[in-house]
């Protein structure tokens, strides 16, 4: 058996290479953000990956709106029951601009990647 001693900075070196985040990856999971945010725009499940790089969902949701990513749409109405007594309804919808699709998200990642 023999062993291979690695000293500290290479080491560091090896685990800042396990550590890269190819645009590939970030593609996959931005595609399930967006896809939660369409099916239900209230409850956005964010993926372990986002949570691990230290980007909150409230981060990732502004830069999303800021590159045109996404655009929201947000209303509230006060509609009247059959009583007369109003109550109010928030209706938000989100939506994915086809337009320069992967460009934009190659923007986001190299925003949140290429910049560090």
């Amino acid at each position: 058996m023999k062993k291979i001693i690695f000293s500290e900075s290479a080491l560091k070196v090896i685990k800042e290479s396990e550590e890269e985040v190819t645009f590939y990856r970030f593609f996959v999971e931005i595609k399930k953000v967006l896809k939660n945010l369409l099916s239900d725009p209230f409850n956005v499940e964010m993926p372990d990956f986002f949570k691990k790089h230290g980007i909150s969902k409230t981060t990732l949701m502004n830069k999303m709106l800021n590159k045109g990513l996404i655009t929201k749409t947000e209303k509230i109405n006060e509609p009247a029951d059959a009583e007369g007594n109003k109550h109010s309804m928030h209706y938000l919808k989100y939506t994915v601009p086809k337009k320069n699709f992967e460009q934009k998200i190659h923007r986001l990642y190299s925003y949140f990647f290429e910049n560090k």
